[in-house]
């Protein structure tokens, strides 16, 4: 069952498509039910009778309605919902009017900067680090623990014991044990296994 990431008011919507032979119009329908169900009082209501165009967000080309959403679109793939005369809301800095094309919605880098001590991290805070208001930066209690758990590793490796998700692989590899020299490749691995594709390159 293929899922689609729809963006609504700036708000980021998983919809999966239940039914092979959904039209993107009830991929759209959808989505503003789940966004009315999520944030009934938060945001402005939708006009009456709603009328929206989606379009992919890597090129902002609108879709055809009727066009059935498993074949023109691909499992994770993202798209705008632009509601007709809606207004953009005061609080988004993600929103796309239709008025403006993709190269005019840049992204502004952030000046301030928010300290991670590996205690404190609230759910408020990881929305404003996902709508780009802050930059990171590590506390020295974070970076000290931080130490602490790479010396922790470097221990068992040295010591060779066999520990899960340090040497060994994950789920039914479990009780496979990786050799030294290919340690480092593995956690590289999990790293990018895990990544959302959803920012800027990070270099490892």
């Amino acid at each position: 069952m293929p899922r689609v990431t729809v963006c609504v008011r700036g708000e980021r919507l998983v919809v999966p498509c239940r039914d092979p032979s959904w039209t993107l119009q009830q991929l759209g329908l959808e989505a503003l039910q789940r966004y009315t169900k999520h944030w009934p009082t938060r945001r402005t209501p939708f006009p009456q009778n709603v009328c929206f165009t989606l379009k992919r967000c890597y090129d902002q080309q609108p879709l055809d309605p009727q066009s059935v959403a498993g074949v023109v679109l691909e499992n994770n793939d993202v798209v705008d919902l632009v509601i007709e005369g809606d207004p953009c809301p005061p609080d988004s800095n993600t929103f796309i009017p239709a008025a403006l094309s993709v190269e005019e919605h840049v992204h502004h880098q952030p000046k301030a900067y928010m300290a991670l001590d590996g205690n404190s991290l609230m759910p408020a805070d990881l929305v404003a680090l996902g709508k780009g208001h802050y930059n990171i930066k590590l506390t020295q209690e974070a970076e000290k623990k931080i130490n602490q758990a790479k010396e922790l590793i470097d221990n068992i490796i040295k010591e060779k014991r066999v520990v899960y998700g340090i040497n060994t692989g994950f789920g039914k590899f479990a009780r496979v044990v990786v050799p030294p020299t290919k340690i480092r490749e593995l956690q590289e691995n999990v790293v990018l296994s895990s990544a959302a594709g959803e920012a800027f390159m990070c270099c490892m």
